[in-house]
């Protein structure tokens, strides 16, 4: 099959590559492209999702199966309808794209479910996000689904990995601080997993909503505790309660389907970042 990548950031990339290894072709969208990190066989497409006509003019007329994977150029409404509403309407409009036949995946995030008390939500779940990031989303997933009905809509928690160690750092420089009291749940997703379940997807006929995390929710302060003791710091100071949605995202479709996780939970994979930031640590022999 010929996949379209529209956004071929540090997720987009890893996707390309594992498509690339089972064997189909790849086709990606990008502004501006790097200079590393391209796998080999990836068919570069250099473009603004934005220009219309350069849009058009540079979307393969063979495309299988369209993966939406974008991320907002800055964190504002404006900035998330340009990166996952306009930009998926724009594609969506193109006759390259309209048949029926072709597979979409699209990349949305948990921001879409509003604040359950710290309870468990499924894919059934009601969606009340009371963030403009988790709404926007919501409207760009109701519109891929009404013009796609074969579409799938992978809905990823917090992604950490290499590249994505925000916590660690903050931990490490003693600025980060927990809510102890209620506890405030995390929904995480090792980044190789993220692209491992769209890579997982793509070779199945699964339509509708799916929960893109590990189903190990943790309460933020027994997360961070954990990694101090893990780095050999203090445990971090305890901020107020500040009303952000809280909830734990269980992945049912994806268990019920058998998808195997390398980094099933929190534990595993950060003691693989840890060791990799003492290893960086090490003075040259």
């Amino acid at each position: 099959m010929h996949w379209l990548l529209a956004g071929c950031g540090r997720l987009g990339l890893r996707v390309a590559d594992l498509l690339l290894q089972g064997g189909h072709r790849v086709s990606g969208l990008r502004r501006h492209w790097p200079a590393a990190g391209i796998p080999i066989g990836l068919q570069r497409c250099t473009v603004d999702l934005h220009d219309g006509a350069a849009l058009a003019a540079s979307v393969p007329p063979d495309v299988d199966g369209v993966i939406h994977v974008l991320t907002p150029d800055e964190r504002s409404p404006e900035g998330y309808r340009r990166a996952y509403l306009s930009s998926l309407q724009r594609l969506l409009d193109l006759p390259q794209l309209a048949a029926d036949s072709q597979r979409w995946l699209f990349v949305s995030s948990t921001a879409v479910y509003g604040d359950a008390d710290g309870a468990e939500l499924d894919e059934t779940a009601d969606t009340a996000p009371a963030g403009f990031n988790g709404q926007i989303l919501l409207q760009a997933e109701d519109c891929l689904r009404q013009a796609r009905a074969n579409a799938v809509c992978l809905r990823l928690g917090g992604i950490y990995g290499p590249g994505r160690t925000q916590l660690l750092r903050g931990l490490l420089a003693g600025t980060a601080r927990v809510q102890r009291a209620p506890p405030h749940w995390t929904n995480r997703v090792h980044a190789e997993d993220a692209a491992r379940m769209l890579a997982w997807l793509v070779e199945r006929p699964d339509t509708g909503i799916v929960n893109g995390v590990d189903g190990d929710a943790v309460s933020e302060a027994d997360l961070a505790d954990w990694l101090c003791a893990e780095l050999g710091l203090p445990p971090p100071a305890e901020r107020a309660a500040d009303g952000r949605a809280n909830r734990r995202i269980l992945p049912r479709r994806l268990l019920q389907a058998g998808f195997q996780w390398r980094y099933p939970d929190h534990r595993i994979g950060y003691s693989e970042l840890i060791a990799s930031l003492r290893q960086d640590a090490r003075p040259p022999p």
